[in-house]
């Protein structure tokens, strides 16, 4: 009778401990998850900003093209002036990012989750345009 009460004593612990450590564990991994995509994000407009910034630097007609990596959940992205602004959606709460170039841009980006090929291209003596590339 012993080891039938130490059975059930090690399955009901083994049940206590699961429900305590399940939630613990999805938090973890919802928080890892996040914060890889910010971090994907600013990884791929930091890349944005360096370009047009580089772009911008040469004589007109100077293109370059920039590989980003758009997470999911990102609800605008808007170039204007000087200023790239995007708009994400993570876990209810929105968060607004800004990245600041050195000259004037116009242009779209996709807010679509996925990989794309962009062509950053001086087009004026103060304008920059970022557009999606026909081809990579």
């Amino acid at each position: 009778m012993k080891r039938g009460q130490a059975a059930v004593e090690y399955v009901i612990l083994t049940g206590v401990l699961l429900i305590f450590l399940v939630p613990v564990i999805q938090f973890s991994l919802m928080q890892t998850l996040a914060e890889l995509r910010l971090s994907q994000l600013d990884d791929s407009f930091t890349r944005v900003t360096k370009s047009v910034d580089a772009v911008g630097a040469l004589s007109i007609g100077a293109q370059e093209t920039v590989v980003i990596t758009t997470p999911s959940g990102i609800e605008s992205i808007t170039l204007s002036g000087q200023a790239i602004e995007v708009h994400i959606s993570m876990g209810g709460a929105e968060q607004e990012m800004g990245y600041l170039t050195s000259i004037p841009m116009t242009g779209d980006i996709p807010i679509t989750a996925g990989t794309y090929h962009l062509k950053v291209k001086k087009e004026t003596n103060q304008l920059v345009n970022v557009t999606l590339r026909d081809s990579p």
